[in-house]
C-alpha cells in the first residue's frame, strides 16, 4: 500500500488533539531564564584575533620566531631571556588564551 502526502496529512489531522492548559505553557515560558547572550565572547574573540593579527603585521613572523627561539636558547643555557622576548611571548599566549576561552564559553 502506497501512502501519499494527502493521506499522511489526513491521518495526522485525525490524531491531532489539543490539550487545554489554561495558559500554563505561556507562564512556564515566561518563568524560564532568558537565553544567554554570546555577544561578549564574540567581541572578545574578534578583539583578540585582531590583536594577534596586528602583532604579526607590525613585528612580522620572523621577529616573533626569533624572540621565541631566543627564549628557548637562553633557557637551554640556563640564562634569563630578555624582557622584550618574554613580554611578547606572554602577550601571544594571553591572546591565544582569550580566544580559547571565548570559543569554549560560546559552546
Amino acid at each position: 500500500m502506497e501512502i501519499n502526502d494527502s493521506d499522511l496529512k489526513r491521518i495526522f489531522e485525525m490524531c491531532r488533539h489539543e490539550i487545554a492548559d489554561d495558559g500554563f505553557s505561556r507562564r512556564l515560558r515566561d518563568a524560564l531564564p532568558p537565553r544567554p547572550s554570546y555577544m561578549p565572547q564574540i567581541v572578545m574573540c574578534i578583539c583578540a584575533m585582531a590583536g594577534i593579527m596586528l602583532v604579526f603585521t607590525i613585528l612580522g613572523f620572523e621577529s616573533i620566531a626569533d624572540n621565541i627561539l631566543g627564549i628557548v636558547e637562553s633557557l637551554s643555557r640556563q640564562e634569563w631571556p630578555s624582557a622584550a622576548a618574554v613580554s611578547m611571548w606572554l602577550g601571544i599566549v594571553c591572546c591565544t588564551g582569550i580566544v580559547g576561552y571565548a570559543v569554549a564559553a560560546a559552546e
